[in-house]
């Protein structure tokens, strides 16, 4: 078991508080069929991307905002798809007293219904696609929200699925802990910690100053 100390948490949203597989899948094959490309190799390699970053690894040509809000609007169609991940029962009350928030690349839109839809609370503190010029791995989304807890990104750690997303966190100075939900160990050596999910971690909220405790347990062992 390992305990950490902590000032703040930042979640990333899917593939680490909700499972949008699935849906996002469906939505992903429906665009690409729709422009001749093959959707699997399509929807493989933009996890943990915004969109527009996603279609410029694809078909740059198509990175257009029409192209984006045409694909975030399929993504919308397939929302009831969407799951809590493993680890989030009774998120609210387990975090109760902590400073924390979700930095997600997805837009403001789709993580409020993703929440709702996956019986998830909602955050004192969401970073979206809209609130950033730059999508991760740009640390951009972090660090707006280590500033808007009022937190130093030194003693803020980050809850992250997907490489990119690890990478952002670590450009933004912050502590990482990987949940292998989506990628296998091995894509995810840049993070700290790794845990299967979040049933793997305990929050601890009573507060010393501004200072909350983690524990992370090892795979298989909840919290």
């Amino acid at each position: 078991m390992i305990r950490l100390t902590v000032g703040a948490v930042l979640f990333d949203l899917d593939g680490v508080l909700v499972d949008s597989t699935e849906g996002n899948r469906r939505a992903w094959h429906t665009w690409a069929a729709s422009h001749g490309i093959d959707g699997t190799a399509t929807f493989s390699v933009g996890h943990g991307l915004q969109t527009v970053d996603h279609i410029r690894l694809v078909a740059p040509g198509l990175a257009t905002r029409t192209e984006v809000e045409r694909l975030d609007a399929l993504e919308e169609e397939h929302s009831a798809a969407v799951t809590a991940q493993r680890g989030t029962e009774d998120l609210a009350s387990r975090l109760a007293g902590m400073d924390w928030g979700i930095v997600t690349s997805c837009s403001s839109r789709a993580a409020a219904q993703r929440l709702a839809t996956a019986g998830l609370p909602y955050p004192p503190t969401l970073v979206c696609a809209d609130d950033v010029s730059e999508g991760k791995p740009s640390p951009e989304g972090y660090l707006l929200g280590a500033r808007r807890l009022g937190a130093d990104p030194s003693a803020v750690v980050v809850f992250e699925d997907a490489p990119a997303g690890v990478t952002a966190a670590k450009k933004a100075g912050m502590r990482v802990v990987a949940l292998t939900t989506t990628h296998a160990s091995a894509r995810l050596t840049a993070a700290d910690w790794q845990v299967e999910d979040l049933s793997g971690v305990g929050f601890d909220t009573r507060v010393n100053g501004r200072e909350h405790t983690l524990t992370l347990h090892a795979p298989g062992e909840r919290a």
